[in-house]
Order: C-alpha cells, then structure tokens, then sequence
C-alpha cells in the first residue's frame, strides 16, 4: 500500500511539470503550437498533487485539454515572422506558458527578426524591459466610427478617379521608391494589423480573397514626388458588433480622402448587416479635421472608445521589431 502510493507521488511530482506539445506547421502559411495540460500541480502541497493526480491522469488518457496555443506567419520572403494569434485558457493563465509558447514557435521559426502590432491601451509599451528588447518602428493614430449600416444612405460622391490595382500594379508600387518613401513609413506597410516591410514579395498577402478592397489614385507629379492615397478595408465577421472593417491609409493627400471613404462605405454597406465598427490606421501627420469634415458630411461622428470594452481606449496602433538571438 505504501509502496504504491510512494510510486504514485513520485509518478504526480515528476510529471506536475510536463506538457504534452503537438508541432503543426505549413497550415495555410502559419506555424500552429497546441499545449495540451494533462497536469499542472502545486508543488507546495503534497495532497493536492495527489488529488490533482488522481483526476486528471484518467481524463487525459480519453481526451487532451487544450490549453493554448500561438499562430505565427513568415513574411518579407523570409526575413521576418508575425505573430498573429495567441490564447491561453484562463485555467492556467498567470503559469508563464503564453510565453514559452511564444517563445517556442519563435525559436521553431528559424527567422532572426520578430515583428508584431500592438495598442497604446497594451500596459506593457510601458514597462522598460519590454522597452529595452522591442524597437517601436511606427506609431499610426486610430479613428473609430460605430454605426448601422441603415446610416450610410448618402454616398454620391464620384469614386471614377479611384482603380482597384492589380498585381502586377501593386508590385509596381512596392517597386518604386518615390512612391515607396511617400506611402509607407519607415519602408513598412501595415494591413489589417499585420506589419510587412513595402516589398514586392508581399503582395500575395496584401490581397486576401474576398475580405479586402484596395483601391488607388497614385500619381508622381514630379520624379521625386507622389500623391494620391492608397486604401486597403478588411471586413470580417464579429460578435459586438456584428461586423468589424480595418481600413488602412496610406499617404497624406486628402484631395482624394472622400471618394476613398465613400467607395468603402459603399462596400461595406454592401457587405454586412448591422452594426459596424470601422476603424481608420492613418499616418501620423494625417490631417485629422479633415477626415473628421469628410465622416460628418456623410453624417457618421467619431467614436473613440472600443465597442466592446468601453473602459478602455485605444487611439494609437504601435509596430515593434525585435532581433532574436
């Protein structure tokens, strides 16, 4: 009888620290990491291992609890990777595993520059160790609109200036410096919250079917200068509100500001029911009276607070790039 619980309590100990991990890659371009939990115990009391033990050694023997995992793409023709998702059920949240998943799938990657997006309503852009690893590239102001899709009854506005560009003109765009130092910062580009550096290589990812809308009115009026815009709306389905539309600018020039919000409107009138969160990227020195004149002839007001969470507000989108060892 001791003897056996002996084995047991030493079997409970040994494994209290192991997680049991399943490595998919080459999903639709990103790397996938799922943890699964058998037995995460406290070290600290000898009867809650053998209680946990007991337990959860039988239910992990007919099913796996998924606990977490981490979703990265590789970008820049192999330069960089992204991450784009990450959860950790709240069962073993505050254990450090969101950043040994991380942590994991970063060093999987075999790429030596990590970028990443994130909100000025994030507490750790504040703390010096995140400082002092994480370059902060770009800061892009955020404007929000919440309205119902009934309010967007007046959209006159000629759009016939504006063409959607194709591939071969997007990579001609991404291949030209005069337009490339007018439209994107720090020679990246930013879509729906995913960072890429302004090269040709990343222009399959800039046009995901059927859930963005890019249209353009570049001109170079001179050798050495560009205007016009480039807008890019992501639309994807939510639950609060139903609808959530990304619509990324690039450039300053607002002789073309509305035709570009009423072509996307249009769309987004078009493309969802309900309620609709829009959320405008735009570049630091963008004139913001501006856009504001251009929503409020169109009769939409800006909403600064998220939908969702209205304690919280976030006004600024923030890239970072850090160089992993």
């Amino acid at each position: 009888m001791y003897f056996a619980l002996s084995i047991l309590l030493l079997y409970g100990f040994f494994y209290s620290y192991i997680f049991l991990c399943w490595r998919c890659t080459d999903i639709n371009g990103l790397h996938l990491l799922i943890v699964c939990e058998p037995f995460l115990c406290c070290r600290s009391n000898i009867y809650a291992h053998i209680f946990l033990f007991i337990w959860l050694v039988p239910k992990s023997i007919f099913y796996r609890l998924q606990v977490g995992f981490v979703a990265a793409v590789v970008v820049d023709d192999g330069v960089t990777v992204v991450t784009r998702a990450a959860r950790v059920n709240s069962s073993v949240s505050g254990r450090g595993l969101y950043k040994k998943l991380e942590t994991h799938v970063l060093n999987e990657s075999k790429i030596k520059v990590h970028a990443f997006t994130t909100g000025d309503d994030n507490p750790i852009t504040e703390k010096q160790s995140f400082k002092s690893v994480n370059q902060l590239l770009i800061t892009k102001p955020i404007v929000r609109f919440v309205f119902d899709k009934c309010d967007l009854q007046t959209l006159e506005t000629e759009t016939e200036n504006l063409i959607v560009p194709t591939d071969e003109e997007l990579t001609a765009f991404l291949s030209n410096d005069v337009i490339r130092q007018y439209f994107f910062r720090k020679d990246r580009i930013v879509v729906d919250l995913v960072p890429y550096r302004a090269i040709p290589a990343n222009v399959p990812f800039l046009k995901a079917p059927n859930r963005m809308e890019i249209v353009s009115d570049v001109k170079i009026s001179e050798v050495t200068k560009a205007k016009g815009l480039l807008t890019i709306c992501t639309t994807y389905a939510s639950q609060v509100p139903p609808f959530v539309c990304n619509l990324d600018v690039f450039g300053t020039d607002i002789s073309s500001l509305k035709s570009h919000v009423v072509y996307h409107l249009r769309h987004i009138r078009k493309e969802t029911i309900g309620s609709v969160c829009l959320l405008l990227y735009v570049d630091e020195v963008f004139d913001m009276t501006e856009l504001d004149n251009v929503f409020q002839c169109i009769g939409l007001q800006r909403n600064d607070l998220i939908y969702s969470c209205p304690e919280r507000v976030c006004t600024k989108l923030y890239l970072y790039e850090k160089h992993l060892a």
